[in-house]
C-alpha cells in the first residue's frame, strides 16, 4: 500500500487513497489504537475482496461468449473437407460449415446459402438468410443450410474475440471514473483534512479531529461502487447485454436520451402473429393458418415455430406434409394432399411467379406499423 502511494506521488505528484490510508493506519497504531487501525486495513482488503467476487461473476458472461467459439473447422484441402483446429486455418482458406455448427472464422460466403442465427455477434435474435457474397462472423450459428466460407480473419482477430476482450475489460472495472478511492482522496479528502484541522484548532481534541478523518475514509465508497458496478455488469451479461466499458454504467444515472443502433425494430425476441389475412376466393384465414402451420412442422426456424404454435393455440388440426423442402433465405415448400404450399418471404413468391398485387398495399401498411409479413401461397 505504501509503495503504491509513494509511486503515485512520485510519478503523478498526486496523493492517492493508498497513501492516505497508510498514514491513517500508522497514526492509529502510534496512538495504540491498534484495533481501529487494523479495522481500516481490514476494510481495504474487504473492498478488494468485493472487487474480486464481482469480477468472478462477470467472468461468467465471458465463459458464455467463449462457449460460442468453434474449436474446430472443416477446411477444404484439394477439394476434400478435413477437420482441423480452428486456429490452424489461414487467411484465404476455404472452410465448410453445416447445419447446427457455429462459424469458426470471419469471412465471406463463396458457395451455398443458409439461415443463420447472429445473436452471439450482434444481438439480432431473428435469423437471416445469407447467400454468396455476404459477410459472416465467428460465433454465428447455422440453423439450416450449408456454407463455404473464405477466411478473412481468424483466431484473436475475429469480431467475437474482440467482443470477448471488450467484456473482459469491462469486468476489470477500470477507467477514468472507476477508481473512486483515488478520486475521493484527491477531491474530497483535502476538504476533510481542512475541517479536521479546524476542529483540532477549536477543540484542541486530537481524537475528535481524527474521528472526522476516519468518518471520511474512502474505502466505504470503493466497497459500494464495486458491489453496484459488478452486480450490474453480471446482471446485464445474464440477460445477453455485454457492457463495452463499465464507465458507461457509472454515468447511466445521468442519461436522459438513449439512441438504439440496430437493424430492424426493437423487439422482445419472441415473434407473435398479430393478424392473418386471406386474399384468395374460398380461402379463410383459419385454413391459411392451418396449411401454413402444417407445412412448417419440423422446421426449427423461430418463425416456423411461431406459426405452428399459433395454429395449435387456435385449436387447428395439422396435417403431415408428404414432402417438404426448406429453401434457405426464402422459406419452405411443402406438399399436402397433392397441393403445393409455399410459406416464406416476397422473394420466394416472386421466384414462384405468384401475383402479389392484390395484397401489396396491405403488406406495405403492416410493414409501416413495424410488422414483418409472411406470405402463404396455396
Amino acid at each position: 500500500m505504501l509503495r503504491r502511494g509513494l509511486d503515485t506521488l512520485a510519478r503523478k505528484k498526486k496523493i492517492n487513497a493508498d497513501l492516505l490510508l497508510f498514514a491513517t493506519t500508522l497514526v492509529l497504531l502510534a496512538l495504540r489504537e491498534s484495533i481501529t487501525g487494523l479495522s481500516v486495513l481490514g476494510m481495504v482488503y474487504l473492498s478488494d475482496l468485493f472487487h474480486y467476487l464481482m469480477q468472478t461473476r462477470s467472468r461468467h458472461a465471458i465463459n458464455q461468449l467463449l462457449a460460442t467459439q468453434a474449436l474446430t473447422a472443416r477446411r477444404l484441402e484439394n477439394g476434400e473437407p478435413r477437420q482441423v483446429p480452428a486456429h490452424r486455418v489461414n487467411v484465404g482458406d476455404a472452410v465448410i460449415v453445416q447445419t447446427g455448427e457455429r462459424i469458426p472464422v470471419d469471412g465471406e460466403i463463396i458457395a451455398g446459402k443458409a439461415i443463420v442465427n447472429q445473436a452471439a455477434v450482434n444481438g439480432e435474435c431473428a435469423p437471416v438468410g445469407l447467400n454468396v457474397g455476404d459477410a459472416v462472423f465467428a460465433g454465428m450459428l447455422i440453423q439450416s443450410g450449408e456454407l463455404t466460407i473464405r477466411v478473412v480473419r481468424k483466431g484473436k482477430d475475429t469480431s467475437l474475440s474482440n467482443t470477448i476482450r471488450m467484456v473482459e475489460q469491462a469486468a476489470a472495472l477500470r477507467g477514468p471514473l472507476q477508481q473512486p478511492r483515488d478520486y475521493y482522496a484527491q477531491r474530497v479528502m483535502p476538504w476533510r483534512i481542512g475541517i479536521a484541522g479546524l476542529i483540532f484548532i477549536i477543540t484542541r481534541d486530537f481524537y475528535r479531529a481524527l474521528t472526522v478523518l476516519l468518518a471520511g475514509c474512502p474505502v466505504a465508497v470503493s466497497i459500494a461502487r464495486n458491489t453496484a458496478l459488478g452486480t450490474a455488469v453480471a446482471e446485464a451479461a445474464g440477460k445477453g447485454i455485454f457492457v463495452k466499458d463499465s464507465q458507461c454504467l457509472e454515468v447511466a444515472g445521468q442519461t436522459e436520451v438513449v439512441l438504439w443502433d440496430k437493424t430492424g425494430t426493437l423487439t422482445t425476441g419472441n415473434p407473435t402473429i398479430t393478424e392473418v389475412v386471406s386474399l384468395g376466393r374460398g380461402q379463410n384465414s383459419r385454413k391459411v393458418l392451418r396449411l401454413a402451420a402444417s407445412a412448417e412442422q419440423g422446421n426449427c426456424h423461430p418463425i416456423a415455430r411461431m406459426v405452428v404454435e399459433k395454429a395449435l393455440q387456435e385449436g387447428l388440426t395439422l396435417q403431415q406434409p408428404a414432402k417438404s423442402e426448406v429453401l434457405a433465405g426464402y422459406g419452405i415448400s411443402a406438399s399436402i394432399n397433392q397441393q403445393t404450399i409455399l410459406v416464406g418471404n416476397m422473394s420466394l413468391m416472386r421466384q414462384a411467379q405468384i401475383n402479389l398485387e392484390q395484397g401489396e398495399a396491405r403488406a406495405l401498411r403492416m410493414k409501416h406499423l413495424g410488422s414483418s409479413v409472411i406470405y402463404v401461397a396455396l
